[in-house]
């Protein structure tokens, strides 16, 4: 894609995201949907990238299966804590969904933890010491 291009499309993102932004607040069916597809989604999202399951039918599917544990439990924990609060449950899942994006790398002895990066899954498995099962050393 050329650079032309890519400038040209900066605009045409910025007003979508501004309509959507201005029905998710006034809509009550987008917000319903916004928040169906974050939970079923975002929180298992970066784990199942870390744990590479195959092509992105199965990474969706890992995806989901991770995200739907953890929004239960989310919710079970805020049930039987008698606190229930959206914006809590919200903070929640993000920070879990956040967490799988960050990778911590140990020190040669392996007793302290020496750096931190994110990483959106692009790199190749073996660049973090991550095996696909049947890779061989």
């Amino acid at each position: 894609m050329s650079a032309l291009r890519i400038i040209g499309t900066g605009p045409v993102v910025i007003v979508v995201t501004i309509i959507y932004i201005v029905l998710l607040l006034e809509v009550e069916a987008v917000r319903l949907i916004s928040a169906v597809v974050f939970s079923l989604f975002v929180p298992g999202y970066g784990w199942a990238l870390r744990m590479r399951p195959g092509d992105g039918g199965d990474t969706l599917a890992m995806a989901l299966v991770l995200s739907l544990c953890a929004t239960t439990f989310v919710a079970t924990a805020m049930a039987v804590a008698g606190w229930w609060s959206p914006v809590a449950g919200f903070i929640s899942l993000l920070l879990m969904g956040a967490a799988g994006f960050v990778r911590l790398r140990r020190d040669a002895g392996g007793r302290g933890i020496r750096a931190f990066h994110v990483s959106l899954g692009v790199a190749e498995p073996r660049a973090h010491g991550i095996h696909r099962l049947g890779d061989s050393d």
